[in-house]
């Protein structure tokens, strides 16, 4: 055997160990933190919900923030407004025939980036699709699901620098959607 090809022979085998030593200091880096969230967000606990606000006419109730100020609407596709000192709310139906997927790409394309990826909320009851984007120094919501025909979009919105003290109260308001 050349020298050549045992000095080619020990370059690939330490390669090869030092590849595989590298990749288990790797993953353990990467999945030391796996499913804890993203580092330094740290998200308030979700404010305590109010009873819920029914529409049997469209088939579903939802439940508000408690302490939230509740604006119900009387003939409007906009059916309630929750507001607190820099969050709002708004609850809104529409007609609607189509697919769900579909109707999100939809209102993807017209909304600025993203600022997350799509989240789902799924269940028992359906799914929930959320979109999240910045605008104007404000992190928008929008959640998104149907049934029976029938549309109903939750869009929250927060200042952006205070978006981490609302979260958790918008998504255990899209959680309280309840079709009946």
């Amino acid at each position: 055997m050349s020298i050549t090809l045992k000095i080619f022979v020990v370059l690939i085998i330490g390669g090869v160990v030092f590849s595989v030593w590298d990749w288990q200091r790797w993953r353990h880096a990467e999945l030391g933190k796996f499913g804890q969230g993203q580092a330094n967000q740290v998200t308030a606990v979700a404010a305590p919900l109010a009873p819920p606000i029914s529409w049997p006419e469209l088939g579903f109730r939802l439940s508000p923030p408690q302490d939230w100020t509740v604006t119900l609407a009387s003939a409007s596709a906009q059916l309630a407004k929750f507001d607190h000192s820099g969050g709002q709310i708004w609850v809104t139906s529409v007609n609607f025939r189509g697919n769900l997927a579909a109707e999100a790409d939809s209102q993807v394309s017209k909304l600025p980036a993203l600022s997350r990826e799509r989240q789902y909320i799924t269940g028992s009851l359906g799914e929930i699709t959320i979109l999240t984007w910045e605008a104007g120094g404000a992190t928008h919501q929008r959640a998104l699901t149907n049934r029976n025909d029938q549309l109903v979009i939750i869009e929250a919105v927060a200042p952006t620098a205070s978006w981490s003290t609302y979260e958790s109260t918008f998504w255990a308001v899209y959680q309280s959607l309840t079709w009946f």
